[in-house]
């Protein structure tokens, strides 16, 4: 996760800037690790709580060069991978916010 506003992120990214507090986010490099070919904030606004509030624990690959990003969050506008917002809630919940092309 990240509380950086000058994060790098790439053309076409799911989230191209920091929407508050931390946000966790995904980096996809080339095989020399040289480049990146994918990178993208992925979080809500809200900046509350303590821990931060949206932390990502688990990324899959899938086919087609697409994956996906889960975690927890205490935001509550969150997109998810169709950029719907999820209802209001209180406390923590899970999230799977995109499945992401890069």
């Amino acid at each position: 996760m990240t509380d950086s506003a000058n994060f790098a992120t790439t053309a076409g990214a799911f989230q191209r800037s920091l929407a508050g507090g931390y946000d966790a986010f995904v980096v996809k490099l080339d095989p020399a690790r040289a480049a990146q070919l994918y990178s993208t904030y992925a979080g809500g606004s809200t900046s509350q709580y303590d821990p931060p509030d949206d932390n990502a624990n688990a990324i899959k690959g899938g086919c087609a060069g697409t994956g996906l990003l889960g975690g927890l969050t205490y935001s509550d506008n969150l997109p998810d991978h169709a950029r719907r917002v999820s209802a209001k809630r209180s406390g923590p919940r899970r999230f799977i916010p995109h499945e992401a092309e890069g």
